[in-house]
């Protein structure tokens, strides 16, 4: 939302943006370790969404973490309402894709990389 704040001070209007949310690791893939309860409130203190934290069904300790969810909520949030999400998983596709955690078990990943872009259209 903060990105969203800056364009609409430098002129945007939010009924005229258009978000599209990429390839990302999803939900079923984005785990957190529930080490420390300081996780879930440093969360809850700092974005004020928790609905995006599940506990995970199979491995206790461990919480899904909806990232896409949370950033179409945040942009809701900032009144942005054409929003398009890709629901590909990069890392179930990582041989197409960058991903950090993909790229602790193989190395020859270390060179790719993912890019964001903002622009505007007259």
């Amino acid at each position: 939302a903060p990105t969203i704040a800056a364009m609409v001070l430098k002129g945007a209007d939010t009924n005229r943006i258009k978000a599209q949310i990429g390839p990302c690791l999803q939900k079923h893939n984005l785990k957190i370790g529930r080490e420390a309860p300081e996780i879930y409130d440093m969360f809850k203190q700092t974005v004020g969404h928790t609905e995006f934290l599940t506990d995970h069904p199979h491995e206790d300790g461990k919480i899904l973490f909806d990232n896409a969810g949370m950033i179409i909520a945040q942009l809701q949030e900032a009144g942005v309402t054409a929003i398009e999400a890709d629901e590909t998983c990069t890392l179930d596709q990582a041989e197409h894709y960058y991903s950090y955690r993909y790229r602790q078990h193989d190395a020859a990943h270390e060179n790719m990389r993912n890019v964001s872009l903002i622009w505007r259209e007259d």
